[in-house]
């Protein structure tokens, strides 16, 4: 499944779900004052993952997902409401 931007944003950068989630772990993770590398150790992952997964370039999985935003602290439905809180252009789903 792939995500799309249905409408344009100002500085075009396409509205995806994953970089919608690794904004919200970069943005978490910073506030924590933490480096990539104290989250990836704690998360056990690598940390290039880490931030490709924070820059949108990779989609985490489920598991990896529930390891990162649980080392930060974080619940999935407060990490979720912070991602999809936003009001920024509508999510397209394609097949």
């Amino acid at each position: 499944m792939h995500l799309r931007v249905v409408s344009s944003s100002q500085n075009d950068k396409p509205d995806l779900l994953r970089i919608r989630i690794g904004d919200a772990l970069r943005e978490e993770r910073l506030k924590q004052t933490r480096t990539l590398q104290e989250l990836a150790d704690q998360a056990n992952i690598s940390i290039s993952h880490l931030s490709d997964i924070e820059r949108g370039r990779k989609e985490a999985s489920s598991e990896v997902l529930r390891s990162i935003h649980h080392s930060l602290g974080l619940e999935l439905d407060d990490l979720l409401q912070r991602t999809l809180g936003s009001s920024t252009p509508q999510l397209a789903v394609a097949a």
